[in-house]
């Protein structure tokens, strides 16, 4: 996102500004046709069915993992919550319903770390240990693009499209564009938004290294 942003704000978001469009597919009708307009919209719906229904799928895991209530009885009181909120609150619970998420998902992270850091043999001593000598630290050889371990350029190829087009196209981030008052305060929410990207990554990277440091030197796990 960081490497997209000033395009995002240099092109794109003065572009939606300046056409005063409430949808994103309203400009695919004036410039293309109604046509066009009506292929968009199913493909973002039938996008977002799909990306929906792994939503809803992972936090019905998680409840049912430690308790005894039924998945479709989860399922479906996590669904009727969103449609609520969503509902009442229009645009602003949504807003609101996310920052609460992201409080909760990077602070549940770093809490996950700093108890995962405590019960280890040596606290973070033995954390830093098992991840130089486990190749969990960022390597030389990651960054170069002969290897197949050629994962950061990689990675930050793929995200930067994948970025791209949800910045740009996706009509939940057109909305938003759209919701806020001035491109100033557009630019300030996507910088915002870069800076929270660049510390939940190693937020969450470190969270997957401290669980297998932990789960090496535990055994919670089943054997296999």
């Amino acid at each position: 996102i960081v490497a997209i942003i000033p395009l995002l704000i240099f092109f794109y978001v003065p572009f939606f500004k300046k056409l005063n469009v409430t949808s994103a597919y309203e400009y695919l009708e004036a410039r293309f046709g109604p046509s066009i307009r009506v292929i968009g919209s199913l493909l973002f719906i039938l996008f977002h069915l799909g990306r929906v229904a792994i939503v809803i799928y992972l936090p019905t895991l998680a409840v049912t993992s430690v308790s005894d209530l039924n998945p479709f009885v989860v399922a479906s009181l996590v669904g009727i919550l969103c449609i609520l909120y969503t509902f009442l609150g229009g645009f602003e619970g949504v807003v609101w319903s996310d920052f609460i998420q992201g409080v909760i998902l990077l602070g549940g992270a770093v809490v996950i770390i700093i108890l995962g850091v405590v019960h280890l043999p040596t606290g973070m001593g033995t954390l830093v240990t098992d991840a130089m000598n486990n190749k969990k630290i960022i390597s030389a050889d990651k960054w170069k693009f002969n290897t197949a371990a050629a994962a950061i350029p990689i990675i930050f190829l793929g995200n930067i499209f994948n970025n791209l087009h949800q910045y740009t196209a996706s009509q939940d981030v057109v909305q938003r564009y759209q919701a806020s008052d001035s491109l100033k305060e557009t630019s300030k929410s996507l910088w915002t938004n870069g800076i929270l990207a660049l510390i939940s990554a190693p937020i969450f990277y470190g969270m997957g290294t401290m669980l297998y440091s932990f789960y090496n030197h535990s055994s919670a796990l089943p054997n296999g």
